[in-house]
């Protein structure tokens, strides 16, 4: 049984996209509003601090972009860190994401379980990035357990829908096939596949498919089912489903 290396592209969320609420928890919420955020003055950044000491989450992430911006006061990972982390526990899923951001190891044990958070807050970057990692590191250590959580929030996105959600469907579909991290329904995983290769055939699941079908991997072996799935593919756009056709 092999295991299929397909780590969807990940999506990190950006500063500025954080300060302009485009990352925010889905659905948005009101939050409470702190000083101006063209303000930046020491005096400002002692407002938001006070702000988010009090429970105010927005307030947090304006603390953190003055002390990662290092304009008006010295630049301070670490402080910023504090912040994210403190909105983060106030329920901002953005700013889970932004706080497991900073860390130099997004697979790390903090870095996941903040990515987790952030996904179960409603925030779709954190998914997408809990997603992303913990299948990477449930391939690296072949670890079923990390690959069960990696299922999970992979389904949640798979289920969204939209182009966006195509990676994680092929994800999810893998992890069906392949029994990795969840009980092995290879009929589901198959069909799953099927319909992806139909919607997008550039993204990689026809080749995916394909590959299968010629080797046999989770699937009945049929070189004429591969033909039919790589040949959309490859006329798609997919060069992965060309490079397989080119061994028929």
């Amino acid at each position: 049984m092999g295991f299929r290396n397909c780590i969807p592209t990940i999506i990190a969320t950006s500063l500025a996209t954080l300060m302009s609420g485009a990352a925010s928890a889905i659905p948005p919420r009101s939050e409470p509003q702190g000083p101006a955020v063209d303000v930046d003055t020491t005096e400002a950044l002692a407002a938001y601090v006070s702000a988010c000491d009090q429970g105010s989450p927005r307030d947090c992430a304006f603390a953190a972009r003055m002390h990662l911006q290092g304009r008006i006061v010295k630049a301070d990972p670490a402080r910023a860190l504090v912040c994210f982390e403190k909105g983060c526990r106030l329920g901002d899923g953005a700013q889970c994401n932004a706080a497991a951001g900073q860390s130099d190891d997004p697979t790390s044990s903090k870095s996941l379980a903040l990515f987790e958070k952030g996904c179960e807050l409603g925030d779709r970057r954190s998914c997408e990035n809990a997603a992303t990692y913990l299948y990477m590191q449930a391939l690296e250590m072949m670890d079923s357990g990390l690959a069960r959580r990696a299922f999970r929030v992979a389904s949640r996105l798979c289920d969204a829908q939209g182009p966006a959600s195509e990676p994680f469907c092929k994800q999810v579909a893998d992890c069906l096939i392949d029994g990795f991290g969840v009980r092995a329904d290879e009929a589901v995983g198959e069909r799953l596949l099927k319909e992806q290769c139909q919607r997008n055939p550039g993204q990689g699941a026809c080749a995916d498919l394909g590959d299968r079908y010629l080797s046999g991997d989770g699937v009945r072996p049929s070189v004429v089912e591969a033909r039919n799935v790589l040949d959309a593919g490859c006329q798609g756009g997919d060069t992965g489903s060309c490079s397989v056709m080119a061994r028929l």
